[in-house]
């Protein structure tokens, strides 16, 4: 606000407050939690998060993963304006046309389709459920 608003006459009441809510509300708060996680009573806590971080979910089977592609596949959506039922996924089933869609990649910085997770569910790419 502080930025936006500098050298604007009616931007002062906003500037005023702003610097009060960062004041009483963010950085008093923060200030506070800066001098706790210094402190030697944020070790236990800081020990069990650690301890939490470590854990791994085991690898999902082959089985599992390809269950679910069958359940999305199987989604059906219905246009309510033309009535007309089609695979609600059909339009992730293959790789986005680079091509025909030339600034896809400015938009999706992963790109993912069903086949291409089938293929690495099938090659037991996929280490953890999060993969």
């Amino acid at each position: 606000c502080v930025a936006y608003y500098s050298g604007s006459a009616e931007g002062a009441i906003f500037i005023d407050l702003a610097s009060h809510l960062y004041g009483q509300r963010i950085k008093t708060p923060s200030d506070a939690l800066v001098k706790y996680d210094q402190s030697i009573a944020s070790a236990p806590k800081k020990q069990e998060a650690a301890a939490l971080s470590a854990f791994r979910y085991p690898k999902p089977p082959p089985s599992f993963l390809m269950g679910l592609l069958k359940e999305m596949r199987a989604f059906k959506y219905t246009d309510k304006f033309t009535k007309i039922t089609e695979p609600a996924m059909a339009p992730f089933e293959k790789p986005v046309n680079l091509t025909l869609y030339q600034d896809y990649l400015k938009f999706v910085d992963v790109p993912i389709d069903l086949e291409t997770i089938e293929s690495r569910t099938k090659a037991g790419l996929y280490e953890t459920p999060e993969d």
